[in-house]
C-alpha cells in the first residue's frame, strides 16, 4: 500500500475556512454583550472575511494540485470550500442584519 502526502493547501483552506464562522459568530456575540467600538468589529470582520475568502481560493488550489500531484487532502478541500461559503454567507447575513438594525434604530430616534 502506497503512503500518499497530505496536500498542505487542502489542510490549509480547511482550517482558515473551519475556524472562521466560528470566529464570526464569536464576534458577532461579543459584539453585542461587551463594550466594543464598532471600529473593532468591522476590523476583526473584515480580517474574518478576507480570511474566509483566502481559505477558499487555498481549498480549490488545494484540490488542483491533489489531483495533479496525487496527494490526498481532496476531501479537506472540498470541506474547505463548504465552510468557507457557508462562512462567507454568515458573514454577510450578520452584515445585513447590523445594517437594518442600525438604520431601524436611527429612524426610532429620529422619529422621538
Amino acid at each position: 500500500m502506497e503512503n500518499k502526502s497530505l496536500n498542505k493547501f487542502c489542510l490549509l483552506g480547511f482550517l482558515l475556512s473551519f475556524a472562521m464562522p466560528v470566529v464570526t459568530v464569536m464576534i458577532s456575540y461579543a459584539g453585542r454583550r461587551t463594550i466594543l467600538t464598532s471600529t473593532l468589529v468591522a476590523v476583526f470582520f473584515g480580517i474574518v472575511v478576507i480570511a474566509l475568502i483566502a481559505g477558499l481560493i487555498l481549498s480549490i488550489v488545494g484540490i488542483a494540485d491533489s489531483q495533479k500531484t496525487g496527494t490526498t487532502g481532496k476531501g479537506l478541500g472540498i470541506a474547505g470550500i463548504v465552510f468557507a461559503v457557508l462562512g462567507l454567507i454568515l458573514a454577510i447575513l450578520i452584515l445585513v442584519m447590523y445594517g437594518v438594525f442600525v438604520w431601524l434604530g436611527n429612524g426610532l430616534m429620529m422619529s422621538n
